[in-house]
């Protein structure tokens, strides 16, 4: 799976987050709103969602 992550961050650079704390996410007019870790809001097209699979 780490193949998949290094080519999305080639691809994207900046503009992906890896390890970003999320405490929110709510659909917005386009796309995504989230309330992160820290009190910040961010909005985005696209969210990936990746946890351990335990």
């Amino acid at each position: 799976m780490a193949e998949v992550v290094e080519a999305l961050v080639t691809k994207l650079g900046q503009r992906l987050r890896r390890a970003q704390g999320v405490t929110g996410l709510a659909p917005a007019t386009r796309g995504w709103r989230l309330s992160i870790t820290g009190g910040s809001s961010l909005n985005v097209d696209a969210v990936v969602l990746a946890v351990p699979a335990w």
